[in-house]
């Protein structure tokens, strides 16, 4: 992995995917989706895997189960973010961190 790109095994392919590209992560029992605005991905690795390598400086913990890319928000309430047409849940604990970012972000 560098900096800039997470590299994704997905079935026999390998892609490099850009972390400024990612819209969102949500995680299941043992995978990850990673979703951008063309396709998902599906991951086989930890959440905390996923946020703590070279995306971290792209991705902001919302929700138990999913992260965002700040820079792609278009809207929030106090219980969910809206990335174009996705809603994504917001949890209580990270509301305060969310709509700081939210107004920071440029």
């Amino acid at each position: 992995m560098t900096d800039n790109y997470i590299i994704i095994k997905d079935g026999r392919y390998v892609h490099r995917v850009a972390c400024e590209s990612i819209l969102y992560v949500s995680a299941n029992r043992h995978s990850c989706d990673v979703h951008t605005s063309t396709i998902m991905y599906s991951v086989r690795c930890s959440f905390m895997d996923l946020l703590n390598g070279p995306s971290r400086r792209y991705l902001t913990q919302v929700h138990r189960s999913f992260a965002v890319n700040m820079q792609m928000v278009t809207a929030y309430s106090r219980d969910e973010l809206f990335i174009h047409i996705h809603r994504i849940p917001v949890g209580r604990a990270y509301y305060k961190e969310v709509r700081g970012l939210f107004v920071n972000t440029t």
